[in-house]
């Protein structure tokens, strides 16, 4: 088995990484990976955010959105943008690992390009030592990661030999309040970085400091440690789909909000008109009767006024039965004025019952009277039209 070991940081180009195959290593690309049978990943401990975080009995290992709004206090931006995986319970309380989801993706489908699509993810703050004997810290001379538990630790960063980390004290006082207080903290350097001073920093620690092996997170045996997860040929399609359907889910939304706003204004345009119409209604009901004391619905009160001005007048409203029996003779001719055998008249209607006949027939009467300019529905007789004066 020839395994590809590669220490990534996110931030960096994707092809800018240290890499071992079997005893070769290299920085860079190399054609070799492509002979790889096992991947593994090895993650910058300043990559990956480990929280402690309570979470449902019942929730499962996830590796979706849901996890990430769990922590969404802890993360520097939208849950959404990364991918958050449980590695483990103490308790009440869930280990969470938070890593940028646009730049682990950028890696996987850069391996996949490879032929690489199985591939094991870890962050190199759990390959240090388990804390049995004591916290272990991988110290690069101005940076490094401390391993707190079998699933936590962090980042240290801003550390000198006269000067131990600010983080890595703000943790220790926040491990003696919880009374999980380590009886040592043991020092590895990376990449033969130096050591600092170990007797300035156990006294500003409050522990014993002691210098260890050296680590190197290239070449340190993963087999105990907790893998973040584990990429394979069907989550790389997933991935594709995933992308092919928020670009999808993107264009539905710009639709709906150009829908929307297309809705908006033609809302608008449609209430400017009704406000257009009916200010020139209220104007022109106050032309004709510039007497009336308030205009609530011109229209209304302009068939009523019209209405009282004919009955003083002496003149027939086109509503009265004279009015709409000479409408209806006028519409239409002699022999389908013989076809009439009933008029009823109430409330400004009148019912013209007709001899029975074929639909057709009726059809006709009743397109006749419309074109006369009368409101002309189908009663619930056979061979009766409802005759009205149009209101419009």
């Amino acid at each position: 088995m020839s395994t590809l070991r590669l220490v990534v940081a996110l931030h960096d180009p994707v092809v800018a990484c240290d890499w071992m195959l079997g005893a070769r290593r290299g920085r860079g690309q190399s054609p070799a990976w492509s002979g790889a049978s096992r991947v593994e990943l090895v993650l910058r401990s300043a990559d990956v955010l480990l929280v402690a975080a309570q979470l449902p009995a019942a929730a499962r290992r996830d590796t979706g959105a849901a996890l990430g709004y769990a922590i969404e206090d802890r993360l520097a931006g939208d849950p959404d943008g990364d991918r958050v995986v449980e590695l483990g319970r103490d308790g009440a309380h869930s280990t969470l690992a938070a890593v940028d989801r646009a730049g682990i993706d950028a890696w996987l489908e850069r391996l996949a390009a490879c032929g690489l699509h199985e591939v094991a993810v870890y962050v190199e703050t759990l390959l240090l030592p388990p804390p049995v004997d004591g916290w272990h810290l991988g110290w690069r001379g101005d940076e490094g990661c401390v391993r707190t538990g079998d699933h936590a630790g962090q980042w240290i960063d801003a550390g000198d030999a006269g000067c131990a980390p600010v983080a890595l004290a703000a943790r220790l006082a926040a491990a003696r309040r919880e009374r999980r207080a380590p009886t040592a903290l043991w020092l590895h350097p990376v990449a033969a970085a130096a050591l600092p001073d170990l007797q300035v920093w156990a006294r500003t620690l409050g522990l014993p400091v002691h210098a260890a092996d050296a680590f190197d997170p290239a070449v340190v045996p993963v087999d105990h440690a907790p893998v973040l997860w584990r990429a394979t040929p069907a989550t790389a399609a997933a991935r594709v789909g995933a992308s092919g359907v928020r670009w999808a889910l993107a264009v539905v939304l710009v639709a709906l909000a150009a829908h929307g706003m297309f809705l908006a204004w033609d809302g608008w345009r449609l209430r400017t008109q009704v406000r257009t119409l009916e200010s020139a209604m209220t104007a022109r009901f106050r032309d004709a009767f510039p007497e009336a004391v308030a205009v609530a619905d011109p229209a209304v009160q302009m068939r009523r006024q019209l209405a009282q001005t004919r009955a003083a007048a002496g003149v027939a409203d086109p509503g009265d039965f004279p009015s709409l029996v000479e409408a209806v003779a006028a519409a239409l001719d002699p022999a389908d004025r013989a076809r009439i055998r009933a008029l009823v008249y109430e409330a400004s209607r009148l019912e013209v019952a007709f001899e029975p006949g074929d639909a057709a027939m009726l059809s006709r009467l009743a397109a006749r009277l419309t074109e006369a300019g009368l409101e002309v529905q189908r009663a619930a007789g056979a061979g009766v039209l409802r005759v009205a004066e149009r209101r419009w």
